[in-house]
């Protein structure tokens, strides 16, 4: 990422900076879409004796975004950037699996850049 130069009179100035604004925003209000490609989930298991075969397979593993719920349909978020698996049935009680985002913070701040990078450019 780099920096973000912003030039012009006041005017100009101000109304980049309202730009910034509408994007800072919006996403406050919105969020971001999450499952996207440019996303790494990495899986885990409990790795202890009662992690099934299956789940075993998964542990380790890193799934683009936009790849994750092909491959665990019934995952349901239990925070922006963990999901509980729910490997064989939905709502599972006794999955312990997860997936998380690896980097979300990074990943976000490089969408916030692009973003306002965006919105400097569209002036």
């Amino acid at each position: 990422m780099g920096t973000i130069i912003v030039q012009g009179n006041l005017k100009q100035l101000l109304e980049s900076l309202n730009r910034f604004k509408a994007v800072l925003m919006n996403r406050e209000a919105y969020g971001w879409r999450v499952l996207q490609h440019d996303e790494d989930w990495v899986c885990a298991t409990a790795r202890d004796d009662v992690v099934c075969p299956l789940c075993r397979g998964f542990d380790g593993n890193v799934y683009r975004g936009d790849y994750v719920l092909n491959v665990f349909s019934y995952g349901t978020f239990i925070s922006a950037t963990v999901i509980k698996a729910n490997t064989h049935q939905p709502n599972d009680p006794h999955c312990r699996c997860t997936l998380e985002w690896v980097d979300a913070e990074a990943k976000i701040a490089e969408r916030i850049h692009d973003e306002l990078m965006g919105a400097a450019l569209s002036g």
